[in-house]
């Protein structure tokens, strides 16, 4: 099992680098972000092994930096963290999340997350350093309501 728990500036070299062998992007995360994700750490070490983040703008959301360490997958640590970062997310009052993804839209869509037109994302959302920069127009973009929940 693992701890999860809200992300520490502490935790930023631990974050960065997960999320650089997962092969996402990283380059614009700095340490007031943190206070936007939560972490999974071992038990034993306390050592970062899942990551998750999101950028909230009022009613809406982008899911991002989702990330297992290789050895933790399968054990359902992913949907752990995606279930506490809804929940986190919610808190802030984001109604409607949006994530892109170029690997994972499957594991999302297991998860209530639905297809949606790049093109009908709200302003915030589209202007994201993630949509704009980072991923790439290929990306499968998703969306879930949280109000469904």
């Amino acid at each position: 099992m693992a701890d999860i728990k809200p992300a520490h500036p502490v935790d930023e070299a631990s974050i960065k680098q997960l999320l650089s062998e997962a092969a996402l992007p990283h380059t614009d995360l700095k340490p007031h972000h943190l206070s936007h994700f939560i972490v999974a750490k071992s038990h034993i070490e306390q050592h970062v092994i899942g990551v998750v983040g999101v950028e909230c703008y009022g009613q809406v959301g982008l899911l991002r930096s989702l990330a297992i360490s290789q050895p933790h997958r399968r054990q359902n640590l992913g949907k752990r963290l995606v279930e506490k970062i809804e929940a986190y997310a919610q808190q802030q009052g984001v109604k409607t999340l949006y994530l892109l993804t170029t690997t994972a839209a499957d594991y999302f869509r297991q998860l209530g997350y639905h297809n949606c037109d790049r093109q009908q994302v709200p302003p915030a959302i589209a202007e994201t350093t993630e949509f704009r920069h980072f991923c790439p127009d290929s990306a499968a973009c998703l969306v879930k309501a949280l109000d469904d929940r």
